[in-house]
């Protein structure tokens, strides 16, 4: 994961306290590293820490959690898949972060990153991680503890043939799941119940397009790799973890 400042110079300048800046060995721009294949990531608008869904490759679906300028962390890849030594019964763990929640394959098989809810229409999701599985449709919520333990609850389950492959966070607060075969469906937070199926309303075609705009799910024209995702607390009517293209 690459951390740049855009604003500096052209292309970019590299921060002076990114964790590799002055060392031979590895890229200045690296801000952490251990990542599989990230499926969406995003910032937690009230606390500047950054949600990893990281797609596991036989076994583990991991979420990862990178405070808020904390840089230099290792989450693992490939001596560990999940919270789990990949090809060995023990591994040397110390150093790593492991992920704050994990999930096998009798729950799905990869994992889509969605965002920390920070809405005011439902002040009882407030700081919930929604996220769910390409495969089985799954959706749940993910709540910190006082005591650096993680909660998952399952909040609801998308119809057959709904595969989710992005979530996004438009005005408002509520939570999207964008659906193949462009069914874009939103959730409708007054029938998320643990374990209960979500009641999901297809949403006019203009207000869709307004949607995807806002929460950076539209492609851009360069394809993979070419947005720059950003954390601005003071960048007004930006929406954090929106990306931006150079």
């Amino acid at each position: 994961m690459l951390r740049l400042d855009v604003d500096v110079a052209e292309p970019y300048a590299t921060p002076d306290d990114n964790p590799f800046r002055n060392r031979a060995d590895a890229r200045p721009e690296i801000w952490a590293y251990g990542l599989r294949n990230p499926w969406r990531f995003s910032f937690d608008r009230a606390t500047g820490d950054l949600f990893i869904a990281d797609v596991g490759q036989n076994a583990w679906e991991e979420i990862d959690v990178l405070p808020y300028g904390v840089g230099g962390a290792n989450y693992g890849w490939n001596r560990m898949e999940g919270a789990h030594c990949r090809g060995a019964t023990t591994c040397d763990t110390s150093g790593l972060a492991l992920p704050v929640a994990e999930y096998g394959r009798n729950d799905g098989c990869s994992v889509t990153g969605g965002y920390v809810y920070r809405g005011s229409q439902q002040p009882s999701f407030a700081g919930t991680y929604v996220f769910g599985d390409y495969c089985s449709g799954r959706i749940w919520g993910l709540v910190g503890g006082g005591n650096g333990a993680w909660r998952r609850t399952q909040l609801g389950q998308a119809q057959p043939g709904e595969e989710q492959d992005q979530m996004g966070r438009p005005v408002g607060g509520f939570q999207h799941v964008d659906h193949l075969f462009g069914r874009r469906l939103r959730i409708d937070p007054t029938t998320c119940r643990a374990r209960a199926r979500i009641r999901a309303r297809p949403l006019k075609r203009n207000s869709v397009v307004e949607v995807m705009r806002r929460a950076s799910l539209l492609p851009s024209s360069g394809g993979a790799g070419a947005s720059v995702w950003v954390h601005s607390p003071s960048a007004g009517s930006q929406e954090e973890g929106d990306p931006v293209t150079r």
